[in-house]
């Protein structure tokens, strides 16, 4: 039979003034700066939330950011500590390079990390051949995780950013893999290096990471250097700063002085804008009640909103819970924590159990078991006890018969021997 919780909801409406809805679009929308580039977009890592930008949507070659898409499927792929052989690097793979040779060896790990910091082409066209069993499956697996993201202005063509007839992007969707990549420790990792010192057999040298933004701002983070196209960069770079990481993406810059205008774009999101937590992870929102035993109910996650300075609107919370039934397992869901802006839900974080709880045991339940197992124990040790007698007593039987037989031959022999002596 089932059980129902009782549950002590702590029924929990916060108002906070000067909060904003965390999906709101384009947070700034005035007085934003002017670059020279033909798109550019700013947001904040964690949440994905567009800080500001201009013309962010439209198409345009991506350059080296594609090689984000490279590295991501390298280190999710968990092969990073594979060797791999260096095979035939077609001739259209030029621009920036390490120079490989047919027949090197190195650790993907080792391939990965000198393109992400040198973004070498001849690299990135390995990597992707090496992973894909292919280039061009490579490249078609590029495009199916773009789609998983939802860039839906992307189009990849190969996996080294060479420009290509029909590879494009647009500032938002490099942004959303920017924020992607960030999210992986490994890519983090390789992305805040400045420089690595590079044996292979035809080019040794130390390379500096071309995102210069990590040489000018010191609380720059990642994400991808490149080199110019045409006369014109794309590039991607992250500052971590007031409690924030905020990415920022610039496409068809015309300008060398590109890194100095993604620092201006990402500061400027900084001076605009603040994050206050609503809720953090682990927080206590209500505790369930059953029987002698009891459940906290906590946030699965930490939830923050964006404000831009200036604005006010009010952030209200309430905890739901679900339709509870035992046992409860720990970390199981247990229900929401709706988060409103203005009246309107604009999201939800998950409540878990921060405990088990086991179903619990119904004693008269338990003596009928008990009772009703003892009255068969009682019945097959009567039926057994009878068994046995009705052996016991047949065996008796089979004894006397025999033993009458015995007799009965016996006499029958006296008998006949009475009869042979009379005739003699």
């Amino acid at each position: 039979m089932k059980k129902k919780i009782t549950a002590i909801v702590l029924l929990t409406t916060m108002l906070l003034g000067l909060l904003p809805s965390a999906a709101m679009a384009d947070l700034i929308t005035e007085k934003t700066p002017n670059i020279n580039a033909v798109s550019y977009i700013v947001l904040e890592q964690s949440s994905g939330e567009i800080i500001l930008g201009q013309n962010y949507d439209a198409q345009f070659t991506p350059g080296d950011l594609v090689q984000m898409m490279t590295a991501v499927l390298a280190i999710e792929s968990g092969k990073l500590d594979e060797t791999v052989t260096i095979g035939k690097i077609p001739e259209e793979v030029r621009g920036t390079q390490v120079y490989l040779r047919q027949g090197e060896k190195y650790t993907l790990r080792q391939l990965v990390e000198v393109m992400i910091l040198w973004s070498a082409n001849d690299v990135a066209y390995v990597i992707g051949n090496y992973l894909g069993n292919g280039h061009d499956k490579f490249v078609t697996s590029m495009n199916k995780k773009a789609q998983a993201l939802g860039m839906t202005n992307t189009a990849f063509i190969n996996s080294y950013g060479l420009e290509v007839e029909g590879q494009v992007s647009s500032a938002k969707d490099m942004a959303v893999l920017a924020c992607y990549a960030m999210g992986l420790d490994e890519y983090r990792k390789f992305a805040a290096k400045d420089i690595i010192n590079w044996q292979g057999e035809s080019y040794q040298k130390p390379l500096g990471n071309k995102n210069q933004l990590l040489s000018m701002n010191e609380n720059a983070t990642g994400v991808k250097g490149g080199s110019a196209i045409n006369d014109l960069y794309a590039v991607a770079g992250a500052i971590e700063r007031d409690n924030m990481e905020l990415v920022g993406v610039i496409l068809g810059a015309s300008t060398d002085a590109v890194y100095e205008e993604m620092q201006k774009i990402i500061n400027f999101g900084f001076d605009n804008i603040r994050s206050v937590p609503v809720v953090r992870k682990d927080a206590l929102q209500t505790t369930l009640v059953f029987d002698e035993q009891a459940v906290h109910v906590v946030a699965s996650s930490g939830y923050t909103v964006l404000q831009q300075k200036g604005t006010a609107s009010i952030v209200s919370y309430q905890t739901k819970l679900n339709d509870i039934e035992l046992p409860i397992k720990k970390d199981q869901v247990v229900g929401d924590l709706e988060i409103s802006v203005d009246g309107n839900v604009i999201d939800t974080v998950p409540l878990v159990a921060k405990e088990s709880a086991s179903k619990p045991i119904n004693k008269l339940f338990v003596f009928t078991c008990l009772m009703t197992l003892l009255y068969i124990v009682q019945i097959i040790y009567r039926t057994l006890q009878i068994i046995k007698g009705n052996k016991r007593r047949k065996q008796a039987k089979k004894r006397q018969a025999s033993v009458n037989n015995q007799e009965t031959a016996e006499v029958t022999q006296t008998r006949s021997e009475r009869k042979t002596l009379g005739k003699k």
